[in-house]
């Protein structure tokens, strides 16, 4: 499943962000907020890309785009009240796909797949 979002997040660049989300996470709902930041801030035309899996450690979420995507969504990760989750850490966070992509593999070893369910990993877009 991660050959079939790698493309389109690399596509997506030039930057690229990955955070492990830790405690009760919400990708869904962390990402909802932070669409309604970049409404709230009249941020057009700066699309982005994002991919995320559950482990036993917590949430792995990673973002691509635009510079001004990837500093935002830093900025909203630290300043964030924990009502999400209780905390992040940065995996990985360049200009560049090369280390993006083994991170993301890398990261991607923890990943547990459960039977026949869909919502411990999502791929999406936000244009």
């Amino acid at each position: 499943m991660i050959e079939k979002y790698l493309p389109r997040l690399l596509n997506a660049g030039p930057y690229f962000q990955i955070v492990l989300l830790m405690g009760d996470a919400s990708a869904r709902t962390l990402l909802g907020a932070f669409r309604t930041r970049l409404k709230a801030l009249d941020i057009a035309g700066f699309g982005f890309k994002e991919y995320w899996f559950k482990t036993d450690t917590g949430i792995v979420l990673s973002i691509s785009g635009s510079k001004l995507i990837i500093q935002l969504f830093t900025m909203f990760l630290a300043e964030f009240d924990g009502h999400y989750f209780q905390g992040f850490e940065t995996i990985h966070s360049s200009h560049g796909p090369v280390k993006f992509e083994k991170a993301l593999r890398e990261s991607f070893q923890n990943y547990t797949p459960s039977a026949g369910s869909r919502t411990r990993f999502h791929g999406g877009s936000y244009a």
